[in-house]
């Protein structure tokens, strides 16, 4: 692609500045003075299918008094951070602090953004954080000080109107992190080596930021006992797992029901498996009874020499809004597999 963006008949955009493949978006800056009109003629020749376009990003020369300003009359600041698919990718021609070639070298919030929300704390305001990403980011200084967190990643079209209902409480956030956010990559073995050891919820020993499985309501909900029934008697065929949710808040909502398993020690033995999830809505005061039927495969395990069966020893099995051990509410039971059962891979 070639041409060229005039703004009052002097060029600002030539075809040099413009992005190749995979790269960010090559931004030029210009001045505009409030209430001046401006000519701007877009001039280009393309051999592909789309056609030429100009992109636009409001920025400030004065941060520090855009964002007094704008906040001078709020009740709540609300920051919109995170990342793009301009910085995370693969194969992408980048290099700046924290991606190279599309790669993360850390799980922090670019620095400029970081020194923004401690500006915006500093308002001294209730401050919500909303994170726009595509994978894992560090949100413990959020968690620190801020006064909500909610998690959008990359939402699409509709995500300003779903951010919205969520924020003014007219739906509920129901959605349940389907990964581990870690503080940082020294918590993580690092990613040349393939070992699982340490990696994911499954296997992570440390002391995460927020826990796979993690989410809040805007209500509460609580779980009665699991009851577990072993298939025609015996464990070895399967079990049939039973509860009870109930929303004990005051307003409609949404949680999902996350069962869990974890295994006696064995060589390889992760710490926790989750085996099943149900998402359920309840009005205030409601309660539904749910099942789980877990199929010898689901109660099974591989081992350190890569056969999978069902091995013998004690299990925990637990049922909850989030992983046992966490501040999500749960309720355990246990159940016992007495003999070794191979099954194929």
């Amino acid at each position: 692609m070639k041409g060229v963006i005039s703004l009052n008949g002097k060029p600002v955009v030539t075809a040099t500045d413009y992005s190749g493949w995979a790269e960010p978006l090559k931004l030029t800056q210009v001045s505009m003075i409030k209430g001046e009109r401006y000519a701007i003629r877009l001039q280009g020749q393309s051999g592909i299918p789309a056609a030429p376009a100009i992109f636009w990003k409001r920025v400030t020369d004065n941060l520090d008094h855009d964002l007094a300003a704008g906040a001078k009359d709020a009740d709540v600041v609300v920051a919109v951070v995170g990342l793009t698919s301009d910085l995370e990718g693969e194969e992408m021609p980048v290099k700046v602090e924290g991606f190279e070639g599309g790669d993360k070298t850390t799980l922090d919030l670019p620095a400029d953004q970081r020194a923004f929300l401690k500006k915006a704390k500093a308002l001294g305001k209730p401050l919500v954080v909303i994170a726009m990403n595509g994978s894992a980011i560090d949100l413990s200084w959020a968690k620190d000080n801020a006064s909500a967190i909610l998690e959008a990643w990359y939402p699409g079209q509709s995500g300003g109107r779903a951010v919205g209902n969520v924020l003014s409480g007219k739906a509920d956030p129901g959605g349940r992190l389907p990964l581990t956010l870690y503080k940082s990559v020294n918590d993580l073995p690092p990613f040349t080596e393939y070992g699982m050891d340490g990696r994911t919820y499954r296997y992570f020993k440390g002391v995460p930021v927020y826990p796979f499985g993690y989410g809040l309501s805007y209500t509460r909900f609580t779980y009665a006992p699991p009851v577990i029934e072993p298939i025609n008697g015996t464990v070895e065929n399967g079990i049939r797992v039973r509860t009870q949710i109930t929303n004990s808040g005051q307003r409609t909502g949404d949680d999902v029901a996350q069962l869990y398993i974890t295994p006696p020690t064995f060589d390889g033995a992760p710490r926790i498996a989750l085996r099943g999830f149900q998402r359920v809505s309840l009005k205030p005061g409601e309660s539904r009874a749910i099942a789980f039927t877990l199929s010898p495969r689901d109660l099974s395990f591989v081992t350190m020499a890569g056969d999978r069966g069902l091995i013998p020893g004690k299990y925990q099995l637990s049922i909850g809004s989030g992983q046992p051990g966490t501040d999500s509410p749960v309720q355990t039971a246990a159940y016992t597999i007495s003999r070794s059962v191979p099954l194929p891979k």
